[in-house]
C-alpha cells in the first residue's frame, strides 16, 4: 500500500491517502477481490471462522493466515464503498455526537470489551444452566441469534464499566484578592502532573539579593543542581 521514494519523484505515503483508492470502483474492486480469495481459501481448507475457536485444530490467528489478508482486504473495500453514506450521516447533529462519544473512549472500549464478556459468561454460568449464545457451541444459525440477543447487556454492562473508568473533571484553586477561587481544569492526570512540574528559577536582582558574588553563587545552586556541591564550597 506504500510506495518508497524514487529518484526524481516525489514520496508516496499510502495508498488511500494520495487518492488511489477513492471511488466506488477501487471500493467494489478490492471487495470482490477479496471476497473470491475468500471463498477460494476456504474451499482448500482452511478454517471458516476468522479467530481460532475452542476445538478447532488450526487458527486464522496464530500464525495470521492468507484468509485473514483476505478478509481484511474485503473489509476495506466495503468500507470505502459505504464511506459516502456514511458521512452523510455523520454530518447529522445526532449521529455525529454519538461517532463523537464513542471515539473519546475507543481504548477503553478496546481493552474491557473481551474481560466484559468473559465475566458475563463466567457470571452466568453459575446458575448451573447452558444459556444459548453464551455457554453452547457456535454450530447454528440459532446460536447467532441468541448471541444478538445477549449483546444489549453485553452492552450495558460495557458502557458501565467504560464510565467508571472515565478520568473526572479535576478543578484547582488558585488564591486572587486574598480568598481562594475555583479554576476549571481540563482533569485527569494532566493537570495533576502539571502541578508537580517545579518552578522556573528565580531571577535575583543585585538591589535585594546582595552583592554580584553572592547572586552568582545563588543563581547556580538553584539552576544547575550538579554545581550545588561546587557552590557549596565557596565563600560568600
Amino acid at each position: 500500500m506504500a510506495d518508497s521514494a524514487r529518484p526524481g519523484r516525489p514520496a508516496r505515503t499510502t495508498a488511500h491517502a494520495d487518492g488511489r483508492l477513492d471511488g466506488r470502483r477501487a471500493g467494489g474492486t478490492l471487495a470482490a477481490g477479496g471476497a473470491v480469495a475468500l471463498a477460494a481459501l476456504v474451499a482448500l481448507g482452511y478454517p471458516v471462522s476468522a479467530v481460532g475457536v475452542p476445538g478447532a485444530g488450526v487458527s486464522n490467528l496464530n500464525p495470521p493466515s492468507l484468509l485473514a489478508v483476505a478478509l481484511a482486504v474485503t473489509q476495506v473495500g466495503l468500507g470505502l464503498l459505504a464511506r459516502p453514506a456514511l458521512h452523510r450521516l455523520l454530518t447529522r447533529p445526532l449521529p455525529g455526537r454519538a461517532v463523537t462519544e464513542v471515539n473519546r473512549s475507543a481504548v477503553r472500549i478496546y481493552l474491557w470489551h473481551q474481560p466484559v464478556l468473559v465475566a458475563v459468561t463466567a457470571l452466568t454460568a453459575r446458575g448451573g444452566l447452558a444459556l444459548p449464545g453464551l455457554h453452547t457451541a457456535p454450530d447454528s444459525p440459532g446460536w447467532v441469534l441468541a448471541r444478538c440477543c445477549w449483546l444489549p447487556l453485553l452492552a450495558v454492562v460495557l458502557l458501565t464499566v467504560v464510565r467508571a473508568g472515565q478520568p473526572r473533571p479535576f478543578q484547582r484553586g488558585v488564591r486572587a484578592g486574598g480568598g481562594w477561587r475555583r479554576q476549571p481544569g481540563g482533569g485527569g492526570a494532566a493537570d495533576r502532573s502539571a502541578e508537580c512540574v517545579p518552578s522556573a528559577p528565580q531571577v535575583y536582582d543585585h538591589r535585594r539579593s546582595g552583592p554580584p558574588d553572592l547572586q552568582e553563587v545563588i543563581a547556580v545552586r538553584d539552576s544547575d543542581p550538579p554545581s550545588r556541591g561546587r557552590a557549596d564550597g565557596q565563600s560568600r
